[in-house]
């Protein structure tokens, strides 16, 4: 210690180091801040994901139905439009009805398996001879920007997304 006090030009120096720990402590904490960042980041587009594999499970789901009943397809066309505002709310203890239809027991769970697997979710089933089209929307205003998708007129919120696919029955 007095070997400080006797030399001047060590005076300077007194407080250099604690400058140089009060940075390293100011750029770690912008290095956590970035991290905690990436790591809500990631947590959005992973939910983002899980919606959109959702939404391509249920739309393959009723073309996989459709196949099993060919000779009723025509009957499962699902117009979302006729549904707006009157989509059913989510029945998690949904118990399939046996109504003797099984086309509209087939509906009805999968429109069950939409509201509930899907915020806001909604679909359409249209059918063209063979061809049969299904489209399935959902709102992603909580998980990432969005605009509004056109295809989904039944959803009228900001952030909405779809999934729709073409397939021959």
């Amino acid at each position: 210690m007095t070997y400080y006090l006797h030399n001047p030009s060590l005076w300077r120096q007194f407080g250099f180091t604690l400058i140089e720990v009060l940075i390293a402590a100011v750029v770690l904490a912008v290095g956590l801040l970035g991290l905690a960042g990436l790591q809500g980041l990631t947590l959005r587009m992973s939910q983002g994901a899980y919606l959109r594999s959702q939404a391509v499970n249920l739309a393959y789901e009723i073309a996989d139905i459709m196949r099993a009943n060919q000779d009723n397809a025509a009957n499962y066309v699902v117009d979302a439009l006729d549904y707006i505002g009157s989509f059913p709310a989510c029945n998690a203890s949904y118990v399939r009805a046996d109504t003797g239809d099984i086309v509209a027991d087939d509906v009805d769970e999968w429109v069950n398996h939409i509201v509930c697997f899907l915020p806001q979710g909604e679909a359409s089933i249209a059918q063209a001879g063979n061809l049969i089209t299904i489209t399935v929307c959902w709102d992603e205003t909580h998980v990432e920007a969005a605009g509004n998708d056109p295809v989904c007129q039944a959803v009228n919120l900001e952030g909405t997304m779809h999934f729709s696919f073409v397939t021959e029955l």
